[in-house]
């Protein structure tokens, strides 16, 4: 009997220990990693100029100097929506740029996407989990 006890535990504490990383709030309403890093972003800067896609966040990088031409880049997809806590994580959304700008990723590692705003073209750094 305390044998079936003890490893009824160890299962259980397996299993909550195995956590997604997604938490359901009393409405039943799933919050994953990258929205909570996107609203940790907004509570620190109400400014912060950020694209959220595939539940990551990609900000705005002041120092970063790109020596690349649109032609060189691989196109992700347009603005969708404007970035809300709510919004389909696999929607590209965005603070600060408008809705049809074009998102480019420099390779498929996606750490780092581009936007061509005018004559410019403006680097997001991605966010890491953790």
């Amino acid at each position: 009997m305390k044998k079936t006890l003890l490893v009824s535990c160890l299962i259980l504490g397996l299993l909550v220990g195995c956590n997604t990383g997604n938490t359901k709030t009393d409405e039943g309403v799933t919050i994953t990693t990258g929205q909570i890093i996107a609203e940790e972003q907004l509570d620190l800067n109400s400014e912060v100029d950020f694209i959220f896609y595939n539940d990551v966040v990609y900000v705005l990088s002041e120092e970063k100097e790109l020596e690349l031409t649109k032609e060189k880049l691989d196109e992700v997809g347009k603005i969708e929506t404007q970035y809300t806590s709510e919004v389909d994580n696999s929607l590209l959304s965005a603070t600060k740029l408008d809705e049809g700008s074009t998102v480019y990723a420099i390779d498929d590692s996606m750490t780092t996407l581009v936007v061509d705003q005018g004559n410019e073209l403006k680097a997001y750094e991605a966010i890491p989990e953790g």
